[in-house]
């Protein structure tokens, strides 16, 4: 099994390319990552960690004032790849830590049970940005090993 740092890394790096790329065009909330794509990159990135055997991520959102923010949780484990669109985050957050807890109000966690394949409505719209991240991610690996 791939080491998650470097799985979150790849992630990261995917949606960065592909970004610049404007293949997020007809996804609203991915247009101007890591602005505003907290939510939708959590989904996404649940899925792929739970899809290569790192286990089920939980959903987290929190306020500061009017402002929510998404991330991943399990076991104390934070992982957050869009907190650099505050002044304090990093661009891949991944650590044991209770400091979101502090950042932010009115936490909910919801529990990510729900697969990116394709099969239900609800999944299908982020589905096709999901084969794409997962094939950046591909691609690059064999172009490491050229």
């Amino acid at each position: 099994m791939k080491d998650i740092n470097k799985i979150i890394i790849e992630f990261r790096n995917c949606l960065e390319k592909l970004s610049r790329e404007g293949k997020f065009s007809g996804l609203p909330t991915l247009i101007n990552f890591p602005r505003g794509s907290c939510g939708t990159t959590s989904r996404l990135l649940g899925a792929y960690l739970e899809n290569n055997g790192h286990g089920v991520w939980n959903y987290m959102c929190g306020y500061i004032g009017k402002q929510s923010h998404a991330w991943l949780e399990k076991n104390g484990m934070v992982i957050d790849i869009t907190s650099d669109q505050f002044s304090w985050g990093d661009k891949v957050y991944y650590k044991k830590s209770n400091e979101h807890k502090k950042i932010f109000s009115s936490i909910q966690e919801q529990k990510y049970n729900k697969q990116l394949d394709g099969k239900s409505i609800e999944t299908d719209r982020l589905y096709i940005y999901y084969k794409m991240i997962s094939e950046c991610i591909r691609s690059q690996n064999k172009d490491n090993f050229i």
